[in-house]
């Protein structure tokens, strides 16, 4: 998928970056477990033995912000590239009902003026 907009790296830039940052790419070949077809993987591997692997890359293809963020944090890495922020934890957050109030589930709905 290309970005409309620049400052996006292709898959390439970002390979270039990764492996320059102690990371290995190699594309493999692999035979699809139910048609038997063959298709190409990248498979790339942080130094730290995190992976990612992306099905059929093509390496003129501009990243979304997205698509940025899904590789840096397989990796463990932090890029220099745009890439969407991470969301907190479900835990860390804190919701807030219409009135500003904590939100409390057991009295959700009640006292509203409808």
């Amino acid at each position: 998928m290309a970005v409309p907009f620049g400052g996006h790296p292709t898959l390439e830039h970002f390979i270039d970056w990764a492996t320059e940052n102690g990371c290995t790419a190699q594309i493999q070949t692999r035979v699809h477990s139910v048609t038997g077809q063959p298709y190409r993987s990248l498979e790339v591997t942080a130094p730290t033995g995190a992976q990612v692997a992306l099905v059929d890359p093509d390496l003129s293809e501009h990243l979304a912000p997205s698509q940025v963020t899904y590789m840096q944090r397989r990796l463990g890495l932090k890029s220099p590239f745009p890439a969407t922020p991470e969301q907190p934890k479900p835990n860390d957050t804190e919701f807030v009902q219409e009135d500003g109030q904590p939100f409390d589930p057991p009295m959700k709905g009640e006292g509203k003026k409808p």
